[in-house]
């Protein structure tokens, strides 16, 4: 089956190839999917559970989530950790799966540090060469 060939971005592979290709794609959706699921579970809850709380409430004021929450203190700790601390695990991981799971943007990555720390060093050396000679 050598000769069965797929276009893929412009360049042909094996159907096979191909269907690896697509295979590890669809992981990572699943991987990317999961970890935003699990990452706003907790988002997710808070809302949920102080909205039904607020709905269902016999109390006389509904909407004091000091009631709900027990103190000030855990009303502002349960929304920040949820709403910052979540996001931005998040927002951390996303690239990390990335890299570790696409060869083409762990190459961009890679290239793009080595262009960073390259023109960096060598503006260094030059400052480093220009300051000796004055």
């Amino acid at each position: 089956s050598s000769g069965i060939n797929a276009e893929y971005g412009g360049r042909k592979m094996s159907v096979k190839k191909s269907q690896m290709r697509h295979r590890r794609a669809t992981v990572t959706v699943i991987i990317m999917t999961v970890t935003y699921i699990v990452c706003n579970i907790p988002v997710f809850l808070n809302y949920v559970l102080y909205g039904v709380w607020s709905a269902f409430s016999w109390s006389k004021n509904p909407k004091n989530y000091e009631e709900f929450y027990g103190t000030t203190f855990m009303f502002y700790y349960s929304w920040n950790s949820c709403l910052v601390l979540f996001v931005l695990i998040n927002a951390a991981l996303n690239p990390l799966i990335y890299l570790t799971r696409m060869k083409e943007f762990r190459q961009f990555v890679i290239g793009k540090f080595q262009i960073f720390f390259t023109d960096n060093i060598r503006d260094l050396t030059q400052y480093d060469q220009t300051e000796s000679l004055s």
